[in-house]
């Protein structure tokens, strides 16, 4: 085996595709000597978190397609073009062992290079139906790593797949609800319904709990920590001003806003998924209505058949049905431990460190 392995990460836009890559990344750390890079775009979540973890990015200009909308997307070959030619001068200067693929469009161009330099490429999928990344590249990989069993049948038979879950950072369960509203300045005797709508926020669900404020502000055994993305932080604080409602922009300590709660409400993304189960945290989902192959959806769909969710589509959801539906989870325990119980027995806490253990074993054969 190399005595330090060079390994990039390219993968990002947002925390479903980024924090999988932190998670793997950090269990290769725990089992050997490594250099990390990660490779990323300027507007992507990656471009702050990354470099508060102290991990070196490198940037490249591609961005996203935008569905349905022509002109926007007239740059786009342009940018892919470029994209590669910079991941390749990266590939060149980092020399690395192998390049590792969480999704997103910022992969692409690095993985494609990557795999022309005849480098081995290994892709970690997080929804059951794979991304556009993912059906692009397995073929070229050398593994895709699966969240679920249900994806397989995607992949090429040729391809070497394993299933072993998604992976979660290994310090998401390190606060209890004491710690956690102590550190939050909540009230660890009222039970906590923490919203949020992904890493950058959701602007569906901040109008729909905004509605919902009044009737919630009047529950006295519940408060809400409401995680509204930086957009909408400073307005939604000026309009709704109840003091069991607890409003912050961005949660930068998952750890301690999954310690504090009792129930989610919230997208169902492959990762906010992984992480909640987990954690054994049951959830109210609204899936995200233009999520590609509405995967969304059939996240969500998975989790309510195991009774370890409730799913709530956007065309269904009101204020009213949403309040209902929360009272009657919040204010009967044995509904609450009963979805926490099933909710955890779909974790796969080992995942992002069997990952890491694959790809070293696969390294060191070479």
């Amino acid at each position: 085996m190399i005595r330090q392995l060079k390994i990039i990460f390219s993968g990002g836009g947002t925390g479903g595709h980024l924090y999988p890559a932190v998670a793997v990344a950090k269990n290769l750390e725990k089992k050997h000597r490594c250099s990390l890079l990660f490779v990323g775009t300027k507007k992507g979540i990656e471009s702050t978190v990354i470099p508060d973890l102290g991990y070196n990015l490198k940037h490249v200009w591609i961005s996203g397609i935008a569905r349905g909308r022509l002109f926007k997307n007239i740059l786009f070959p342009l940018k892919m073009a470029v994209s590669f030619l910079q991941s390749t001068f990266i590939i060149l200067g980092f020399k690395p062992h192998a390049v590792i693929g969480t999704g997103g469009y910022a992969s692409w161009p690095v993985l494609m290079a990557a795999y022309m330099m005849r480098i081995p490429v290994f892709l970690q999928e997080q929804n059951i139906k794979p991304g556009l990344v993912t059906k692009s590249m397995s073929s070229k990989a050398n593994t895709v790593y699966l969240s679920y069993a249900e994806t397989e049948k995607y992949i090429s038979k040729k391809t070497r797949k394993i299933v072993t879950g998604n992976p979660t950072r290994d310090d998401l369960g390190k606060y209890d609800k004491k710690e956690a509203c102590r550190f939050l300045n909540l009230d660890p005797d009222k039970k906590t319904v923490f919203v949020f709508g992904g890493s950058q926020g959701s602007l569906f669900i901040n109008n729909l709990i905004k509605k919902c404020a009044g009737e919630l502000s009047k529950k006295q055994n519940l408060q809400i920590l409401w995680a509204t993305g930086p957009r909408w932080a400073e307005e939604l604080r000026k309009d709704v001003k109840y003091s069991n409602i607890h409003i912050v922009p961005f949660i930068k300590n998952m750890a301690a806003a999954y310690g504090a709660c009792d129930l989610a409400v919230c997208r169902s993304g492959a990762t906010t998924i992984a992480e909640l189960t987990r954690l054994g945290i049951p959830a109210v989902f609204i899936p995200f209505a233009r999520a590609a192959d509405n995967h969304q959806q059939k996240n969500a769909e998975l989790l309510y058949q195991k009774g370890a969710a409730y799913m709530i589509t956007e065309k269904e959801v009101v204020p009213g049905k949403l309040i209902s539906l929360l009272d009657s989870i919040v204010n009967d325990p044995e509904k609450l431990k009963s979805m926490s119980e099933k909710s955890g027995n779909l974790g796969k806490p080992g995942a992002a460190g069997i990952i890491a253990d694959d790809i070293l074993n696969v390294l060191k054969k070479r």
